[in-house]
């Protein structure tokens, strides 16, 4: 019952993460086109001379200055992922511990 409640529940988590993932991607797009993007930058070297070299953790942040709302929705969904999905392989894996014992 909890692992369908939670395979259940993976479903519009995904939905959520792929649309903020989505929104959160575009506005990071716009970090190369900025004419001030070397102000921007944290973890991009200062000898980067192309926009097209900006670490991908630098629009992350780019985009979390920008739109603040969907960065944490996105990573906060994201989290809630990885937990549900370590749940669930948690509950298979017991499950099949279980037959295992009780098989001996």
């Amino acid at each position: 019952m909890k692992a369908t409640l939670q395979a259940i529940l993976l479903i519009p988590l995904l939905c959520i993460f792929g649309f903020t993932f989505w929104l959160a991607s575009w506005t990071a797009s716009y970090l190369p086109y900025s004419d001030d993007w070397k102000e921007h930058v944290v973890f991009t070297p200062a000898s980067t001379q192309d926009p097209s070299q900006i670490y991908l953790v630098d629009m992350y942040l780019y985009a979390f200055r920008y739109s603040p709302f969907e960065t944490i929705v996105c990573t906060i969904s994201f989290i809630m992922i990885v937990v549900v999905l370590f749940l669930l392989v948690k509950a298979f894996w017991d499950l099949k511990l279980s037959k295992k014992i009780k098989e001996v």
